[in-house]
């Protein structure tokens, strides 16, 4: 197929063969951009109408997208190669853009700045960021019509594009290019006066630059921007930054060398500013793990979980918890939202791991008390018996201090709400749905699901290899689709791939495929990086009744299941077999994304498979 480009980081525009192709209908412009946006996955016919017409397309809307993709096929097509197979292709339930990510600028985008984030050098980080930012020609989709694609699509795209610009800046600053960095950060902050972290960014620029008496003055800019458009004083941290401009304290010193980076911040309160402050050895320490070092996507969730950490609640701090499948990828985001908010909890951030699932007994709510409470400095002569006196330590350790308590694995709600304090910002993760968390103590919760098609491709571009995956990008999508796009087995898919390095992607692809079982083939003989043990733990909490219907769906052939037709196949009353899909809920073992309909997702039901139909075990 001949080289076809879709640009939509600025105004519409295809290439194909080296020529401009002039599509002049808004709704085939649409059309082509939302099958764009998902190069190399179906897109459902439903979905396109919906881009196309709102929430109510006419009857014809099918007939008429029929059409339409007939008209894109001719316009895409070489003229001289009309048997070539079609840039479009048709679906039994929709249409796919035969074309790898890379040859959409908004994929290039993406992946670029995953790349970057990966760089373990400046100079290479820094020609990845102005690579990604070169890109964008104007403002993304802006002659593409279409209320629902722009909702759905240009808010993460333009906070994307403008963490990149951040980080961007960071990095020149730290190079000490201040006098450059002014010029840009001028202009950014007149873009977007409400992101209070680029107004400590451009205070950080001018200060080293030497112009100390204007890099104060753009902090009065600043507070009278956000007091007289959102009623709020800057971040804490710009704060201390100005008041460390005005009595030159020495730790601004550095500044002039290289001044620390500021992450991306939204705007007005709780913004994610680093500032000058963060060189000052008074803090308290925190004791996380470390970031992933490899991240990719989520960006929404990460989004969300600032505004609900930014809520306030009656009852002081109320828990958030993140819950979603094995091996969605539920500690990667509590980790890498944890180290990007880290300025939101200068009061500390602890993480315990309760071991709720995996090979060890889950860790019982005293003993998880007594590691919070050492991480806090009692010393363990000093740590008083029992639940309710380690309770009243730890509100008294905690009062008054902006402090983030991480707790990872949870098994249920019991083992959790001991920990819960009101004092702190306390972050649970778990495979339990904590449904009676959110009941009695009003935690919220942001249900993880599984990647994006396209966040998928570049995981596995970025752990196989940017020269291997961008070549074999089809092959890539089917690797993704293969394993429901769960961020573990993606992982492990990348470890075969790797340990095979010279069978092609398309091979390996191939035979998962026409095995017995493709899980079987993913072994790493570690369990906690083992697809199959790791879905073993969640098996494992299961009663003997969901257990039994959990093992039939093995030989169950459809990808959705109501109560009525799991009745039917397991044997069981339809009340039964209700009570059985809602416990298979609670673990994400099934997803009830729409209610009464419950989801086999590709990992468990693959785990599903490797069960005998009776068993001793968890059934």
């Amino acid at each position: 197929m001949p080289r076809t480009t879709v640009k939509l980081l600025g105004s519409f525009e295809v290439e194909s063969q080296g020529r401009i192709i002039t599509i002049s209908s808004g709704r085939q412009r649409t059309l082509l951009s939302v099958l764009a946006l998902e190069a190399g996955q179906l897109v459902p016919t439903e979905r396109l109408a919906e881009h196309l017409w709102g929430e109510e397309p006419p009857p014809s809307s099918r007939t008429t997208i029929r059409g339409y993709i007939l008209r894109l096929r001719r316009a895409l097509s070489p003229r001289t190669a009309r048997e070539a197979r079609p840039v479009i292709a048709s679906g039994r339930h929709g249409y796919q853009l035969l074309l790898p990510p890379e040859s959409v600028d908004v994929h290039q985008f993406n992946s670029l700045a995953a790349r970057a984030a990966a760089a373990r050098d400046s100079v290479g980080e820094n020609d990845l960021l102005r690579r990604a930012l070169s890109l964008w020609r104007g403002p993304a989709l802006c002659d593409v019509p279409g209320d629902a694609l722009h909702r759905g699509v240009l808010p993460a795209l333009e906070e994307r594009r403008l963490q990149v610009l951040e980080r961007s800046v960071e990095v020149a600053l730290a190079r000490g290019e201040h006098a450059q960095a002014v010029v840009e950060l001028r202009r950014l902050v007149a873009e977007h006066p409400l992101r209070d972290g680029l107004w400590g960014q451009l205070m950080l620029a001018l200060y080293g630059a030497g112009h100390q008496s204007e890099a104060v003055y753009q902090y009065e800019r600043c507070r009278g921007i956000l007091a007289e458009s959102l009623g709020v004083d800057p971040d804490p941290r710009v704060r201390e930054l100005h008041r460390l401009m005005l009595v030159e304290d020495p730790a601004l010193g550095a500044v002039r060398q290289s001044a620390p980076p500021l992450p991306p911040s939204g705007p007005g309160r709780n913004t994610e500013a680093r500032s000058a402050s963060a060189m000052r050895q008074d803090l308290p320490s925190h004791r996380l793990p470390e970031a992933p070092a490899l991240f990719i996507g989520r960006e929404q969730e990460q989004a969300a979980l600032s505004v609900i950490a930014g809520e306030e609640y009656p009852g002081g701090t109320r828990p958030i918890i993140i819950d979603g499948a094995a091996g969605v990828g539920k500690t990667a985001l509590a980790l890498a939202w944890a180290h990007r908010a880290a300025d939101r909890f200068p009061g500390g951030r602890f993480y315990v791991d309760l071991q709720g699932f995996g090979p060890a007994d889950a860790l019982d709510p005293a003993d998880a008390l007594m590691v919070v409470l050492a991480a806090l400095g009692v010393p363990p002569g000093r740590l008083p018996a029992g639940v309710p006196a380690r309770q009243a330590l730890l509100r008294t350790r905690l009062k008054g201090r902006q402090a983030l308590l991480l707790l990872d694995n949870a098994v249920d709600a019991e083992q959790v709400r001991p920990l819960l304090t009101g004092c702190a910002t306390v972050l649970v993760t778990s495979r339990d749905q904590m449904r009676g968390l959110v009941v009695s103590d009003g935690a919220r919760r942001l249900t993880l699901d599984r990647l994006t098609p396209v966040a998928a491709q570049h995981l596995l571009t970025a752990l196989i290899g940017h020269e291997r995956g961008g070549a074999q990008a089809e092959a890539l999508g089917d690797l993704a689709s293969l394993c429901g796009c769960s961020p573990l087995a993606l992982r492990a898919i990348a470890e075969s791939a790797t340990r095979w390095n010279g069978l092609p992607l398309e091979e390996l692809a191939a035979g998962l495929r026409g095995a017995p079982c493709w899980l079987s083939s993913l072994r790493t003989g570690e369990d906690r990086t083992d697809p199959v043990s790791v879905l073993s733990w969640s098996y494992d909490k299961l009663g003997p009744a969901p257990a039994r219907l959990y093992r039939a769906f093995g030989s169950y052939r459809e990808r959705r299941v109501t109560a009525v037709a799991a009745a039917g196949f397991a044997g069981v009353p339809v009340s039964a077999a209700t009570e059985q899909l809602d416990a298979l809920a609670r673990l994400h073992l099934v997803e009830e994304r729409v209610p009464g309909c419950f989801d086999l997702d590709e990992l468990p039901r693959a785990f599903a498979r490797l069960l005998p139909r009776t068993s001793d075990g968890a059934g």
